[in-house]
């Protein structure tokens, strides 16, 4: 979602920002689960991806907030409208709260 969220604001022009960052976010969490904290090195990793997948949560809900709070009909007519966002935006707070979720209740 985060790649379409991306490229739908490339298309119309709007600015990326530093959501490219989230790429090294979500690389870093895979490979610390994938490794189980690089071989047991990083302790308290666990609870370092669920810091992770709370604090994309969290970003992305001010995101909703602040665009709830402009308007939908903020770029009506452009390519990808506020209402379109905020859709894309909300299934990512999903996302991370499952993998939140996941990260508490399933052993790696």
């Amino acid at each position: 979602m985060c790649v379409l969220e991306i490229v739908r604001l490339a298309l119309a022009h709007l600015g990326i920002g530093l959501l490219p960052f989230t790429f090294v976010a979500l690389i870093t969490a895979c490979t610390l689960r994938l490794t189980r904290g690089f071989g047991d090195r990083i302790h308290g990793w666990r609870w370092t991806n669920l810091a992770l997948w709370v604090a994309l949560a969290v970003t992305n809900g001010v995101k909703i907030a602040e665009e709830v709070k402009e308007g939908t009909g903020a770029r009506k007519g452009s390519k990808y409208p506020v209402a379109d966002e905020i859709t894309d935006v909300a299934v990512m707070i999903g996302v991370y709260a499952a993998l939140a979720i996941l990260e508490v209740f399933v052993a790696p």
